[in-house]
């Protein structure tokens, strides 16, 4: 079988009767250090990397995938698949992404919608190939990511669990990781430049020969794709979010980065679940500026 592979017939070929996961990898440390944390808990990891509108350089995903498989053999494979399409025909394109941002009132919806995008076309996987069990590396000391805030994990937990598949992000927090403070650290926490688990998680895998090559504070962009329409979209939403604070929103409301989901899931929801269905009570009981993790 290839170390990586671009078509979704990979996942037919699992063993139903095997411990078999999807884990959401863009070959960056988070999602590298989920995987070989998470190796031994399963006989067989599918790493699913997606090209996406505006991404660049996918093929760098393989320098890590490549160590993972060097260092644990044929338990991973890897899997990039294009879904630029998929995504541009549920979330839109620029102006539309310009339009939902003033029309919910948060500055993330480039993003935010591709997120949304990779889930719900990872369903349709899972509900295609019967696999039940998709992990990523989302982690609290993002502050920069609305898709890695608690309560939008939450949203898209209930999502999974409403078509029966158990998604977790099973290094959300780790109790090793101190959280740096300061003004200086606040701010680049906020510019995406620092996250307080990078530096640990980086030496935990060169521990054990995956080297993610050099980084610059917490940006190590040698082995993950990179998104060159994401750049100008995150440059204008750090002084946006200073002028006008991201409204949190509630679901049905039409407003806010929570209502921008249920409206987004409700326009794109896979034919496996109800069109009507929405995540249970406590996705979002009240409006206000966006929560950190």
């Amino acid at each position: 079988m290839k170390a990586v592979n671009t078509s979704a017939q990979i996942l037919g070929e699992l063993d139903p009767g095997a411990r078999n996961a999807l884990l959401l990898f863009s070959g960056g440390v988070d999602s590298t250090y989920t995987a070989a944390r998470s190796a031994p808990d399963y006989d067989r990891l599918v790493l699913l990397t997606y090209q996406v509108p505006g991404m660049v350089n996918v093929e760098a995903s393989t320098r890590s995938s490549a160590q993972l498989i060097r260092v644990f053999g044929r338990r991973f494979s890897h899997l990039i698949l294009d879904i630029r399409d998929f995504v541009m025909a549920r979330r839109g394109g620029v102006g539309q992404c310009l339009r939902d941002n003033l029309r919910y009132r948060f500055h993330y919806s480039w993003c935010l919608g591709c997120k949304m995008s990779m889930h719900l076309h990872t369903i349709e996987l899972c509900h295609r190939y019967g696999i039940t069990t998709v992990l990523d590396g989302s982690n609290e000391y993002d502050l920069h990511a609305l898709e890695q805030y608690r309560d939008v994990k939450e949203w898209i937990t209930r999502i999974y669990d409403s078509a029966g598949i158990h998604f977790s992000s099973p290094h959300y927090t780790d109790q090793a990781v101190s959280h740096s403070r300061g003004l200086l650290n606040t701010i680049l926490k906020h510019l995406a430049l620092l996250h307080d688990s990078t530096g640990p998680r980086v030496a935990w895998l060169r521990a054990r020969g995956i080297d993610m090559g050099r980084g610059f504070l917490s940006q190590y962009r040698k082995t993950q794709p990179s998104c060159v329409m994401s750049l100008p979209f995150n440059a204008l939403r750090v002084p946006l979010k200073l002028l006008w604070p991201e409204v949190r929103g509630e679901e049905g409301g039409g407003v806010g980065y929570l209502g921008y989901l249920a409206d987004r899931f409700q326009a794109g929801a896979p034919s496996t679940l109800p069109l009507h269905f929405r995540p249970g009570p406590g996705a979002a009981d009240h409006s206000g500026s966006g929560n950190h993790p």
